[in-house]
C-alpha cells in the first residue's frame, strides 16, 4: 500500500510472494528523503504483502489521501500496536528493523492516528468507545451489579476519533457486548422490583428504568421511549402505566447498555462557550478520572444546571473521597506505568509476575490513598513484598504469600524506579536492558518532557558498532552518541539517567555483570554526577518540579485522552510555584488539572486552537 499527504505519489508495490524476499528500494534506505515519503516506502514494502487485495481483514488502499487514511484511523491504531508488540509483520516476511519499526511507528502515530483538529470535512464530533473497565464499572454504578466473571469484550482503544454522525458498532463488536449484558441483566433481581408493592410496583419500576437510563444515556428518558422499548403499548392514564413484565425490564436495560450513546464518549464541539454540552463532557471527564465510570446523578444535575465547572474542585473532593476513586489505580495508573502491558515472567512464573504488579499497585495506592507527598514516587524508602518476590530481590526476612510492607533502608532499592514491574516498562522486549530506552522512559513518564523521538535517518546510523558490525562495548555506543552535534543535546541526559540504573536486570533483579562485562552505573549530566541509582533518585528529587509538572501533565493527557499540546503544558508551567510545600498529594495534583482550561474545555480548546 502508498500512503500520500496530496493525491498520489506514484509508488510501486514491490511484487512479493508470502515468505519471500523483499529487497527495499534505495530510496528506503536514504535517510536525506522526506520523511512522509520515506514512510510511504516502508509502508509499501513491508505492509503490501498481506494487506492488498482482500488478502487480510484489513485491506488497505494504497492510493490514498492523508484526509482519508485518518478516516480509517481505527484501522491504523490497531497497525501500530501491532508493529509495537512485533506481530507484524508476520514470522516469514521481511522485517523492517528495530530502527526503520521506530521511525513508521512514530510517522503513524504523529501524522495518521493522533485525530485531526482542523479538517472540517471529519466532523464536529470527537467519539472514543469506552474501556471494558469503564463499561464494566458503569454498569455496577448504575445496578448494583457485577459480572461473576470478566466477559469478552473488544479490545481496549483509548483514541478519539473524529466524525459527523456517531458511528454504529461493528458487527463483531456489537455481538460481543449484546451477549455480555444479556447474560449481566439476567443478575439484576426484577422480580424484586416488580414486588415491591403491588400498590406501585409498575410506576417505581419504569421510574427506576428511567433513572438508570437518565445514567446510561446522559439525558433524559421518556416513558414513551421506555415502552417502545419494551414493546408495550401504553394503555390507560399517565398515572396508571402498562404493568412491565420481566422480560420487558430485561429487554429496556439491553437497549440502553448496549446504545451507540452509552458505549462510547462523545464530545462536540460547542457553538458557544457557555454551550451546556461543554458541562456535561465536563462532567463525563471527572468520572472517568477519578471513578473509571460515568457521571452520576450529581455531577448531571450541576452540568445541567452550568454550575458544574464552578464547583468542579468541590466535585472532586467528593468523587476522592468516594471508594470508587480506589478505581484510579487500575485505570491510571496502569496507564501510565504500562502494567497491563507486563508479561508473564520468562521462567512461566506467574505467583512472581503476580507479585510484581500487586507490588507497584500497592505502592501507588499507598501514595495516593494513604495522602502521602507524590516524591515518593521517587524516593520511597519502602515497598510491598511477599517472600517470592522478596527472593527474587535479594532481599531476607519476608515470610509467606501476603504482600506485606517492607522497609528498604540499606539497600540499593527505593521509589518506582526499582521495581520489577516498571523496569519492565523500560524494556521493550522486558527481557534487555538499555540505558537509552531507561533514561527515556524517566525523561517521559517521570519528568514530563514530550515524546522524543530521534531525527529521521539517525537510528539505524547507531544499530551497531565494533568491526564487522558487531556489537562493542556500551560505553563505546553511548560515547558515539554524545560525539554526534545532532544527538548530545538528548543523549547526554537519557544514557546517564538509563545508567544509573544497570545493576538491575529487566525483572528487576541485582547484578554486578552485564553480560561478561562489569557493571558501571554512573553518568553525568552538564558536569553533575549520577552514580547508582542512589545517585538517580537524588537527582530526580533535585528535579521535583519538573516531577510535579510531569505527573500532572500525564494526568491531564490520560483525562483527555490525547497529546499535550504546548498551549496545554503551558497551562502547567506555574503549578511548582503553586505547590511549593513539603507535602503535595495527589489530590493537590488533581484539583490543579481539573482547574486547566484544556481538562474544562476538553477537544473544543484543541480545535479551536490557531
Amino acid at each position: 500500500m502508498v500512503l500520500a499527504t496530496t493525491g498520489v505519489l506514484g509508488w510501486q508495490l514491490l511484487p512479493s510472494t508470502p515468505g519471500g524476499t523483499i529487497t527495499p528500494t534505495a530510496a528506503i534506505e536514504t535517510s536525506s528523503i522526506p520523511t512522509d515519503r520515506k514512510a510511504q516506502g516502508l509502508i509499501a514494502t513491508y505492509c503490501s504483502n498481506c494487506h492488498t487485495k482482500g488478502r487480510s481483514g484489513a485491506d488497505l488502499d494504497a492510493n490514498q489521501s492523508l484526509a482519508a487514511l485518518r478516516r480509517e484511523r481505527a484501522t491504523w491504531r490497531k497497525a501500530v500496536e501491532r508493529l509495537r508488540s512485533g506481530e507484524m509483520p508476520p514470522a516469514g516476511f521481511p522485517d523492517p528493523g528495530t530502527a526503520e519499526r521506530a521511525f513508521l511507528i512514530s510517522w503513524l502515530e504523529e501524522n495518521v492516528v493522533q485525530p485531526s483538529l482542523t479538517d472540517a470535512d471529519l466532523g464536529e464530533f470527537m467519539v472514543r468507545r469506552l474501556t471494558r473497565s469503564e463499561f464494566l464499572h458503569s454498569i455496577e454504578d448504575m445496578l448494583g451489579v457485577t459480572f461473576p466473571e470478566t466477559p469478552d469484550l473488544p479490545r481496549d482503544d483509548r483514541g478519539w476519533d473524529r466524525v459527523v454522525t456517531i458511528p454504529a458498532l461493528e458487527e463483531d463488536h456489537e455481538h460481543l457486548y449484546l451477549t455480555a449484558v444479556r447474560d449481566l441483566v439476567e443478575q439484576v433481581s426484577v422480580r424484586k422490583w416488580l414486588s415491591e408493592s403491588a400498590e406501585n410496583a409498575s410506576q417505581k419500576t419504569w421510574e427506576r428504568l428511567a433513572q438508570i437510563g437518565y445514567l446510561a444515556l446522559q439525558r433524559p428518558v421518556r416513558n414513551e421511549e421506555l415502552y417502545s422499548w419494551a414493546n408495550q403499548n401504553h394503555i390507560g392514564s399517565v398515572d396508571s402505566p402498562p404493568m412491565p413484565t420481566e422480560a420487558a425490564v430485561r429487554t429496556v436495560l439491553t437497549k440502553m447498555l448496549t446504545a451507540p450513546e452509552f458505549l462510547y464518549r462523545i464530545e462536540a464541539r460547542p457553538e458557544a462557550a457557555n454551550d451546556s454540552t461543554i458541562e456535561h463532557a465536563l462532567a463525563e471527564r471527572l468520572a472517568a478520572l477519578l471513578w473509571d465510570s460515568i457521571p452520576d446523578a450529581e455531577l448531571l444535575t450541576l452540568a445541567e444546571k452550568g454550575l458544574l465547572r464552578q464547583n468542579i474542585v468541590a466535585q472532586v473532593e467528593r468523587m476522592y473521597r468516594d471508594p470508587r476513586s480506589r478505581r484510579i489505580t487500575g485505570a491510571f495508573a496502569a496507564t501510565w506505568l504500562a502494567l497491563d502491558n507486563l508479561k508473564t515472567h520468562p521462567g512461566g512464573d506467574e505467583e512472581l509476575s503476580h507479585a510484581m504488579r500487586r507490588e507497584t499497585e500497592m505502592f501507588f495506592d499507598n501514595i495516593v490513598f494513604g495522602d502521602r507527598d507524590v516524591g515518593e514516587f521517587l524516593t520511597g524508602e519502602y515497598t510491598f513484598l511477599n517472600e517470592r518476590l522478596a527472593k527474587h530481590y535479594g532481599i531476607k526476612g519476608v515470610v509467606g504469600d501476603a504482600m506485606r510492607k517492607v522497609s528498604l533502608a540499606g539497600t540499593a532499592r527505593g521509589g518506582l524506579i526499582t521495581q520489577a514491574a516498571v523496569l519492565q516498562a523500560m524494556s521493550p522486549n522486558h527481557l534487555e536492558t538499555s540505558p537509552v530506552n531507561r533514561g527515556k522512559w524517566i525523561l517521559e513518564q517521570l519528568l514530563g518532557e514530550p515524546r522524543l523521538t530521534p531525527p529521521p535517518g539517525l537510528l539505524g546510523v547507531f544499530s551497531t558498532f565494533g568491526l564487522n558490525g558487531e556489537p562493542g562495548p556500551l560505553r563505546q555506543q553511548l560515547a558515539r552518541h554524545r560525539k554526534e552535534t545532532a544527538c548530545a543535546t538528548c543523549h547526554e541526559r537519557l544514557d546517564s539517567l538509563g545508567l544509573g540504573l544497570e545493576n538491575f536486570t529487566a525483572l528487576g533483579e541485582w547484578r554486578e555483570f552485564n553480560g561478561n562485562r562489569p557493571v558501571e552505573a554512573i553518568g553525568e549530566i552538564g558536569g553533575e554526577i549520577v552514580r547508582g541509582a542512589d545517585g538517580l533518585r537524588a537527582y530526580l528529587s533535585r528535579h521535583r518540579p519538573d516531577f510535579l509538572r510531569g505527573l500532572a501533565g500525564k494526568l491531564l493527557a490520560f483525562a483527555l485522552g490525547r497529546e499535550l499540546t504546548e498551549r496545554d503544558r503551558a497551562q502547567l508551567r506555574d503549578l511548582p510555584q503553586r505547590l511549593n510545600g513539603p507535602t503535595v498529594r495527589f489530590v493537590d495534583l488533581l484539583r490543579e488539572v481539573v482547574q486547566t482550561e484544556a481538562f474544562q474545555l476538553g477537544w473544543s480548546a484543541a480545535i479551536d486552537m490557531p
